[in-house]
């Protein structure tokens, strides 16, 4: 992010830190870093500095590799999918000579490089003259050594929403409206099917450029899909075991599929605890309870119908995934554990069932399989072993 002045750095710890931010003396105008994260400049390489990147450590793992008055090169990886690739942060000078230097550095840094590359920051140039709307029109220059940059390397504009002019003169007398700000990635970013978008919001939150948020893919999204949308290897079934295992009586069996009675229902309904999350009807165990003179009546004829027909209407079938952190500081997405939030209707009927295959697991179930019996514990085969 480009800090060139001290007000830029007071607005930027407001803005995002609040009142967790405290300073630290790297600098003249003293710096708002949060914390716990970790930071790293180019105050040491220019007067009045430019640039400052602050990253959360328990997130990402950050190396900065080159730090020059108008980059910073950085390898990151991302400490959840073990995703490796580099960052370069730009902030461009303010003349087509001095620019000279960030395209060579430019070229420097990513030809050797074989890994995803994204380039960030204010360019201070524009890379078409359809990228700047009144004022002075871009020289060919300016526009050449952008593009002839970008050629070499490989670069393509990332996805991007949000505001297409990304600098405003904030003058009524003279406006003039710039892309000079954007996100770029090269070719091994899009072969790896990386996913990358750019979001730049209005001008003027920070400083009379637009903020940009840019979303490394759906960190979530892709994790999730890796852990439950694969197929998981499973032993084929023993008939054996079924041919020769243990098995329910008769009375056993008529026991589970007698009819579901009234006292059954409601049993079940108050069995739930009142501060459950609700489904995606938004009502608690604690509504029906209070309700049940109510509501009662029709909530047992729901159950039971279910029992009697086998059917389900799809409304009571509908949950709410949500993802639940593991631990008070959960920084990864590997750290959240998926949670099925179901209507309270649903949990009756699954609670019934359990209920009565409770009372005839203990006689299926071998003894050293300890999951699933109450009173039965894993540790019992441990100390066994």
């Amino acid at each position: 992010m480009g800090l060139p002045t001290s007000l830029k750095i007071t607005s930027f710890a407001s803005w995002h830190f609040g009142d967790k931010a405290h300073r630290t003396g790297h600098h003249k105008n003293s710096l708002p870093i949060i914390s716990g994260w970790c930071h790293t400049h180019s105050f040491d390489t220019i007067v009045d500095g430019r640039m400052l990147i602050i990253w959360n450590p328990r997130v990402i793992d950050l190396q900065p590799e080159d730090i020059s008055p108008q980059v910073i090169h950085c390898r990151v990886m991302n400490k959840s999918s073990q995703l490796s690739f580099y960052v370069l942060f730009t902030y461009g000078l303010y003349s087509i000579v001095n620019r000279r230097s960030m395209w060579e550095k430019l070229l420097d840094v990513g030809q050797p490089l074989t890994l995803p590359w994204l380039i960030l920051g204010d360019f201070n140039c524009v890379k078409s003259t359809a990228e700047k709307q009144l004022g002075v029109v871009p020289i060919w220059h300016e526009l050449k050594d952008f593009n002839d940059c970008c050629l070499s390397l490989g670069l393509t504009d990332a996805p991007t929403t949000g505001c297409y002019y990304t600098w405003y003169s904030n003058s009524d007398s003279n406006p003039v409206w710039c892309k000079l700000d954007r996100v770029l990635l090269n070719n091994e970013w899009l072969e790896a099917g990386l996913q990358c978008s750019a979001h730049f919001n209005p001008p003027g939150c920070l400083s009379d450029h637009s903020p940009v948020a840019v979303d490394i893919g759906q960190e979530f999204v892709a994790y999730f899909i890796s852990l439950l949308g694969t197929e998981a290897q499973t032993l084929p079934v023993d008939n054996d075991v079924f041919e020769w295992g243990p098995k329910l009586s008769s009375e056993q069996a008529s026991e589970l599929c007698k009819s579901v009675t009234l006292s059954e229902v409601k049993q079940a309904i108050f069995q739930i605890c009142d501060n459950k999350a609700p489904g995606p009807d938004g009502f608690s165990a604690c509504f029906f309870k209070r309700a049940w003179s109510v509501v009662g009546d029709q909530v047992c004829l729901a159950v039971m119908d279910f029992f009697r027909s086998g059917r389900l209407i799809r409304q009571l079938n509908h949950s709410i995934i949500a993802l639940v952190p593991k631990s008070e500081h959960s920084p990864t997405v590997a750290d959240y554990r998926p949670i099925s939030c179901c209507n309270v209707i649903y949990k009756a009927i699954t609670k019934i069932i359990s209920d009565r295959l409770a009372h005839t697991l203990e006689q299926l179930i071998d003894r050293s399989q300890a999951a699933f019996v109450g009173g039965w514990s894993i540790t019992d085969n441990i100390f066994l072993a």
